[in-house]
């Protein structure tokens, strides 16, 4: 997971789909990625 929050911290996290799991990653839910 560090190499994860290496990539958001260097900003290279612009496909949507990085975001996704990341927010599913702190955030324990579906309601996360639904809106």
């Amino acid at each position: 997971m560090i190499e994860m929050e290496k990539q958001v911290n260097t900003g290279d996290f612009v496909v949507p789909g990085d975001f996704l799991a990341i927010a599913e990653e702190f955030v324990p839910g579906t309601g996360a990625y639904e809106e």
